[in-house]
């Protein structure tokens, strides 16, 4: 289960490094992998930990990342005030 964790993991950086938003999809997938093993192994439960805050960021990185690509208002309103600043 390890190696199959560690190839996910490695797609995943490998998708976001594209910039491409299924990354963070696909390490959400890792992340309960490595959560599976380190449970299964009953020795790791700092990774256990770590995979948790792990999971949740990269349910926050995508959804902030799809707010910038759909042009929100948010990002709109940071792309105005970028260019008030430079005036």
């Amino acid at each position: 289960m390890d190696w199959f964790a560690a190839c996910f993991e490695i797609a995943a950086l490998w998708l976001v490094g594209n910039k491409n938003k299924v990354g963070f999809l696909l390490g959400l997938v890792c992340n309960v992998l490595w959560i599976f093993y380190a449970l299964n192994t009953k020795t790791a439960y700092a990774l256990v930990f770590v995979c948790t805050i792990y999971f949740f960021l990269n349910i926050r990185n995508y959804v902030k990342w799809s707010g910038e690509e759909d042009g929100s208002v948010t990002h709109q309103l940071h792309g105005l005030m970028a260019y008030y600043r430079r005036l």
